[in-house]
């Protein structure tokens, strides 16, 4: 069964794609089941301020009228007040995007270190988005230094203990073919006991819907992975990948 439960429509601010071209997109795909994940971040970041959902009870609205499951990404800088109710969403991805500035430095220490305390004090999400996003904004997509898997694989600790998982998000496919997390970041989830999967594109476009989604979950199964997590009768429940 295809998914795609990582999608942004112009109900956030970097997108101006109408949300029925995206469940266009993914109807025409076969995609049977679709998620929308606006960003909504908290966060002392200037240039990030302005992503947050523009009318909530409009976009709860448009996913009912589609047959949408009703996500959010919820960025958060780990230090300003949270001002939103999770509890208003289906589907909550966790996402910390780890830049400074719009000059996208990134201190890897840094994110790794503010993922861990997202993990651990975020009360409502469902999985961990694109856990290596910054490797995106990098000259030549280096991998992550194996120096942060001790801290990574305490993020994965994290997750297990408490009956979360992680997205796998196909965006990286598109640029460097490899997904978010990396594919040896995928292997060390897997290697520490990780199971909770889940897929999504990441498409800001409707072309971009379901992108690379099929290729994921073969990597997925070649590296072991067996289950993915499926919406079914409004419950998150576990499904064989093939």
């Amino acid at each position: 069964m295809k998914t795609d439960y990582h999608l942004h429509s112009n109900h956030s601010y970097d997108s101006k794609t109408p949300v029925e071209l995206i469940k266009k997109a993914a109807d025409e795909q076969d995609i049977k089941s679709i998620a929308l994940t606006e960003h909504h971040e908290i966060t002392k970041v200037e240039f990030l301020k302005p992503f947050k959902i523009r009318d909530i009870d409009k976009y709860l609205e448009d996913c009912s009228n589609y047959d949408i499951i009703p996500g959010i990404e919820f960025g958060w800088d780990c230090e300003t007040e949270i001002d939103i109710d999770l509890e208003l969403f289906d589907f909550v991805l966790l996402s910390i995007h780890g830049v400074e500035d719009e000059s996208r430095n990134v201190n890897w220490d840094n994110y790794f270190r503010n993922i861990l305390y997202a993990a651990e004090n975020v009360k409502r999400y469902d999985f961990l988005a694109h856990l290596d996003f910054p490797r995106r904004y990098i000259n030549g997509y280096p991998e992550v230094d194996k120096k942060y898997y001790p801290i990574i694989e305490e993020i994965f600790k994290v997750l297990i203990k408490n009956g979360k998982g992680i997205e796998i998000n196909t965006c990286g496919m598109r640029l460097y073919r490899e997904p978010n997390p990396g594919i040896e970041i995928l292997k060390l989830y897997n290697s520490v006991g990780g199971k909770l999967l889940t897929f999504g594109s990441d498409a800001h476009f409707d072309y971009h819907v379901g992108n690379n989604i099929s290729e994921a979950m073969e990597l997925a199964c070649d590296l072991g992975f067996k289950k993915m997590s499926v919406f079914e009768n409004g419950d998150l429940i576990q499904k064989n990948i093939k």
